[in-house]
């Protein structure tokens, strides 16, 4: 498990080093900076994939190489919506009906843009694994989503784990 796990860091810590040192230049860096921590992200996602969902040597390897493909994908996408968000809240008080509903369907033709990728690499991921981890697959990237919800609006630890780290949290039989 150790071997997998370090062989999957340093694949990961190989392709982004070797593609993302600094230029000159604010875009470029920043650009650069933004694919590292992309990276690092997605290592730590496979690294918990494998833990949690048992996945062997070779079917790490092989979702790592299926999640970088959809990832370039997902990210334009995801930028697409922070920019329609920005629209959105512009339009929301303006006084154009016809500009707030163009934005309001291609919001959700974005969304349903973003579902529709995820479908597809799931689909390309699931022959590999059994029913099993299948299921612990979904589960892991619930958490992982909603982890990085959390983090993003600064309320939580984010993939940091602890107690229950990927696990549905025990209930307390004291608490109300």
């Amino acid at each position: 498990m150790k071997k997998t796990i370090l062989l999957l860091f340093t694949f990961h810590l190989s392709l982004f080093t070797s593609s993302s040192i600094a230029q000159p230049g604010g875009g470029r860096f920043h650009e650069d900076h933004l694919t590292q921590k992309q990276e690092r992200l997605q290592t730590m996602i496979v690294m918990r994939l494998t833990n949690e969902v048992g996945l062997n040597q070779d079917q790490a390897l092989k979702v790592s190489e299926i999640m970088r493909k959809y990832q370039m994908q997902r990210r334009m996408l995801h930028q697409k919506m922070r920019g329609l968000n920005q629209q959105l809240r512009m339009v929301a008080y303006s006084n154009d009906p016809k500009q707030a509903t163009q934005v309001v369907s291609d919001l959700q033709k974005t969304k349903d843009e973003i579902d529709r990728l995820d479908d597809a690499m799931f689909n390309e991921i699931r022959p590999m694994l059994n029913p099993q981890q299948q299921a612990k697959f979904l589960l892991v990237m619930q958490d992982v989503r909603r982890e990085m919800m959390q983090f993003r609006r600064g309320g939580g630890k984010g993939m940091g784990g602890g107690p229950g780290f990927g696990h549905p949290p025990s209930p307390n039989p004291s608490s109300p």
